[in-house]
């Protein structure tokens, strides 16, 4: 792990070193596995509670003491619980000895606490000793020695309410400072923006406002001898021709107040060494002779690589990290590990390209000179409660998306700079990150204050990742650009919120950012992208730094962010020809098995999303009936039931199941056609300036607009509720997300079949895309079937045939654009007497002797209140045994994937079969009372392929892939008997619970509300 403090010591153990000018020692002593906290309120009307080590959380500490019954998560916790961030809280710690420290006030003793969340006093032996107001960065104290003892010290940090203290803020400032206010939100109005804390902790369109307070990371008590050295600074600049890297090494000091140099004001005369080596050789040692008081950057020297071996993203090449280590004299480290690589934000003028008008400009990615096409998604935190978040739940995340065909994670600028480890596993994973600096949907104070505040995290972040070569693009915000038009107070006084805006990101953010990368950003040769804003028009001029203002998110130019619930999502022509889509989506609930454990039968009564639990949930105004409108357009909804049915408690259930089934089905629907969209309009690499090439295949034809990438919102859950994510809370995969991995992949051929009336023949288009990162001409044949829904063996009719289509690298071709009359449909397949009797499928066609087939994709050519769906399904399935171990690049090193495979068999076509594990009821119980339970075991890992239509009689070999943690992979692969039986028996039993909560279902007689579920019979448990 790479820290910007390094030291050679870890916790208890001490070192020493005599600087010989300042007889002061450089001393470190590192307290956090040491120190246990008591918690209570600042009134003393609650606790004392005894509570834990560090991470503490005041919700997750009042759980411990039993103050709190359930989990926060647990139906209205989140209401019932607003009076835990109304209250001031303090935690006070055991008694504890410190190792004497010099005392010399040229050398101040200091202490360090990681995160403060987020509003702090800190008091030492009754002593104050600093305050902060910012959860983003490290707080760090002057310690007087005098009120240091021995022993028998005791940490005091008392954590007043966020909530007030914002308002307090905002009702100071000269004038109102507007933000976003959240829908159905308690805590609202926030003025989340006057205070540095995650944005979403005070609620969102898609989360909750626990606005949660703690305290987390390590607690340190330090002393230098001339200098604390805060991290070292690696600065790259690789040659145009990729064959030489000059690396410049500059140390991060924050320099004592000892005595000076009577020649040299503001600096100490006094030698402090360092050494630096290169993947653990020494290359060269070098002294530092002045070090000025204060916080600064020095440099050290450079190092020159020549014919350097590159950092690249995953699939296109390796990802080389060089390992760069200093050691100071007095005994003080630093180490990174540096990856090389260029990165290029191409914003070409494509007025004249075909195609294309005035004001069209280009937005795509290069790194190290090769264009790339993002596929990737916006990741917002994992949890409301950091110590529930493991690094093990971040790997998840980046397995998701390299498991979904990703090669890019936007950080929202809403929520939290990631722990180490992610950006780590990222490095090595090739996961590109585009990293926004935490302020999201709101306009900013621009006091004093507040700008130093900006000016220590935005230092201290980058100061940390800035090393971090999957980190491709920093962005300085979320939406504050557009944010500009939202609130009458903007819009009445433009002028002083444009000049705010400029003071924060143009003035601060960005200069603060630059210092770091030593002033390398935007340009030709920087390591990674700058972006001030998302969506952005970008800046008119880089030298000397003028913003472009106008309308962003458009089209034309920049990046954009897409949301239109009153289109038809299933209309590809319902989305924009856009340069880069950074997000878009539409909304979903959670299914039935994410509901489940966080309600009561009494939830469930009303079967749709009108329940009042599910009404407190939302968070995105209208967001219900928006959902249900799309479900109307294209499905058999609402659902009439039996009454008689639907009043009993089982009915009821399958009412609610079948409704959130349905209702993540249409919103796997809705990304499915954009992101084919949006594939489709890949733009051509190989033309400059970018361009759209005409295939010569019958009835292809030119594409007007170049889209160059795709981050959709949202990937993930910070909780049960309503939201626009492909993975539910605790990792269950929803349908969208197997709809993303089949969009994202490389080498990609699909159709698009827009339906513009009930009756009016349906348009369809075929599309191949060659993105594989192997930069290889791709040579693909296809072809396109007509089959009946209630052919029982789903036997293909040929409809068109492409036959070896070469697709160069980064090019996209579309093959055919046609409408398909009823009767060239008949033609194709006489049981087609109406389109709702067929659909089409397209299939891959090898080019080798075996000509084998492999389906690509499917299309539906009428709405499905019209189609003849056959009659119900049964499945059987085959379990193999025993499961496999897969290892995965990680890290952690040595985590690895358990991988179970199956078949699985339908006996008549079943449209929209969808696989899950069912819950247990230790994974509902668990949020219902406590028990020393702080999360309720999730259901997580994934299948290879799932949401799809499974034909009659056609045997699908697929794999449930589950996670195993660092030490279950070890046993896996280990050489001991004992270790290998153990690991034997837990794949045994990760079967046999496979077996007993695997089901599916898929569309059927909705009607009627006879939605079946399938189950593994009890003879698949014995399957070999």
């Amino acid at each position: 792990m790479i820290a910007v403090v390094v030291s050679i010591l870890v916790a208890q153990l001490l070192t020493s070193i005599e600087a010989a000018e300042s007889h002061c020692k450089t001393l470190q002593q590192i307290l956090t596995n040491q120190l246990t906290f008591d918690l209570g309120s600042c009134d003393e009307a609650y606790g004392p509670y005894h509570a834990n080590t560090i991470p503490l959380e005041v919700h997750t500490d009042l759980i411990r003491a039993n103050v709190i019954d359930s989990d926060p998560y647990f139906r209205y916790g989140e209401k019932n619980l607003s009076w835990v961030p109304a209250t001031c809280w303090k935690y006070t710690s055991n008694a504890f000895a410190l190792s004497p420290f010099a005392d010399n006030a040229a050398c101040p003793i200091k202490l360090s606490v990681d995160g403060l969340d987020a509003v702090a006093e800190v008091t030492l032996n009754g002593h104050v000793i600093g305050t902060s107001q910012n959860a983003h960065v490290k707080a760090v104290f002057t310690v007087p020695s005098s009120v240091l003892h021995p022993t028998g010290n005791v940490l005091q940090i008392k954590l007043s309410s966020v909530l007030q203290f914002a308002k307090d803020q905002a009702a100071e400032y000269p004038y109102a400072v507007p933000a976003t206010q959240n829908y159905n939100v308690w805590a609202e109005p926030t003025s989340r923006n006057f205070v540095r804390k995650a944005g979403s902790d005070f609620g969102w369109d898609w989360g909750p406002a626990f606005v949660q307070t703690g305290v987390y990371g390590d607690i340190t008590f330090y002393q230098s001898s001339i200098a604390t050295v805060e991290g070292l600074i690696v600065r790259q600049d690789l040659s145009s021709d990729l064959k030489t890297a000059t690396l410049s090494l500059h140390v991060a000091l924050d320099g004592n107040d000892v005595p000076l140099d009577a020649t040299v004001a503001g600096k100490y005369s006094g030698g402090l060494g360092f050494a630096v080596y290169l993947d653990d050789t020494l290359y060269f040692k070098t002294t530092l002779n002045n070090v000025p008081q204060g916080e600064s950057i020095q440099s050290l020297g450079q190092l020159v690589l020549h014919d350097p071996e590159l950092w690249w993203p995953r699939g296109y090449g390796a990802q080389h990290r060089y390992r760069i280590r200093i050691e100071a004299t007095d005994g003080q480290e630093a180490m990174r590990h540096v990856g090389i690589r260029a990165v290029e934000l191409v914003q070409e003028d494509l007025s004249a390209a075909q195609g294309m008008s005035a004001g069209d400009v280009s937005f795509y990615f290069k790194v190290n000179g090769v264009p790339i096409y993002m596929r990737g998604a916006n990741f917002i935190p994992i949890d409301s409660f950091t110590p529930r978040i493991t690094s093990t739940d971040r790997w998840y995340v980046l397995q998701t998306a390299i498991a979904s065909n990703m090669n890019m994670l936007r950080v929202w600028g809403g929520g939290v700079y990631q722990p180490d480890d992610f950006y780590e596993a990222a490095d090595r994973l090739g996961v590109m990150i585009w990293q926004e600096v935490m302020l999201a949907c709101a306009l900013y104070p621009r006091d004093d204050a507040f700008l130093q505040e900006i000016t220590r995290e935005v230092y201290a972040q980058a100061l940390r990742l800035h090393t971090h070569p999957s980190i491709v693009v920093w962005g300085g915000n979320n939406e504050n650009e557009v944010a500009l038009n939202w609130f009458t107070e903007s819009q009445q006084h433009r002028d002083i919120f444009v000049g705010d805006y400029v003071k924060l990101y143009a003035d601060t953010v960005y200069p603060t950012l630059n210092t770091v990368y030593g002033g390398s950003l935007l340009t030709s040769t920087a390591p990674v992208v700058w972006v001030d804003s998302s969506p952005s028009n970008g800046l008119l001029s880089t030298r000397p730094y003028v913003k472009k203002w106008g309308t962003a998110s458009t089209a034309k130019q920049g990046d954009v962010h897409f949301y239109d619930y009153s289109c038809d999502c299933e209309d590809y022509a319902s989305f924009p020809a856009a340069k880069f889509v950074s997000e878009f989506g539409f909304q979903s609930m959670p299914s039935f098995l994410a509901y489940e454990p966080v309600s009561l039968p009494v939830d469930w009564t009303s079967g749709t999303a009108d329940s009042p639990l599910f009404a407190y949930r939302q968070r995105h105004e209208d967001g219900n009936s928006q959902m249900d409108a799309q479900m109307t357009r294209h499905f058999d909804f609402p659902v009439t039931c039996a009454a008689s049915t639907a009043a009993t408690a089982t009915g009821a259930r399958r009412d609610l199941d079948m409704y959130l089934y349905l209702n993540t089905l249409q919103q796997a629907r809705c990304y499915e056609t954009a992101l084919r969209r949006w594939r489709q309009l890949h733009g051509n690499f190989d033309t400059p300036p970018l361009s759209r090439s005409s295939s010569s295949a019958a009835g292809a034809a030119a594409l007007p607009q170049a889209t160059m990438g795709i981050l959709y919102w949202q990937l993930n859950d910070v909780w049960q509720g309503p939201s626009w994510s492909s993975m539910e809370y605790g990792g269950r995969w929803k349908p969208l997300q197997y709809s993303v991995k089949r969009a994202y992949a490389a080498q990609y051929a699909d159709l698009l079949v827009r339906l513009p009336s009930s009756t009016a023949a349906p348009e369809v288009q075929v599309f191949v895309v060659n993105d594989d990162e192997a930069r290889a001409t791709m040579t693909v044949s296809l072809q396109l079937l007509v089959v009946a829904w209630d052919d029982p063996q789903a036997v293909g009719h040929v409809w068109r045939t492409f036959n070896d289509v070469s697709v160069a690298y980064g090019t996209a071709q579309t093959l055919l654009t046609a409408t398909l009359s009823l009767s060239e449909l008949q033609t194709a397949h006489p049981a087609c007497t109406a389109y709702s009797r067929c659909y089409l499928r397209l299939v891959r066609v090898a080019t080798d002797a075996s000509k084998s087939v492999a389906v690509v994709s499917t299309g539906f050519l009428s709405t499905w209140p019209s189609v003849a769906l056959p009659s119900p399904v049964g499945v059987t399935v085959t379990v193999q045994r025993p499961a496999r171990v897969e290892p995965t690049a990680t890290a952690a090193g040595g985590a690895s994937l358990l991988a179970i495979d199956f078949v699985v068999e339908a006996n008549a076509t079943a449209p929209f079969f969808f696989m899950e594990l069912a819950n247990t009821p230790a994974a509902w119980t668990a949020y219902r009372a406590t028990s020393g339970v702080f999360r309720a075991a999730q259901t997580a890992g994934w299948f290879s392929d799932n949401n799809f239509v499974a034909e009659a009689h056609t045997a699908y070999a697929l794999t449930f892939f589950l996670p195993l943690d660092a030490s279950a992979s070890s046993s896996a692969s280990s050489a001991s008997s004992v270790a290998a039986d153990e690991a034997a028996a837990a794949a045994a039993a990760a079967v046999d619970d496979f077996v007993a909560r695997w089901q599916a279902r898929a569309l059927q007689h909705t009607r009627d509300c006879a939605l079946p579920l399938f189950r593994i019979a009890a003879t698949a448990a014995s399957a070999t």
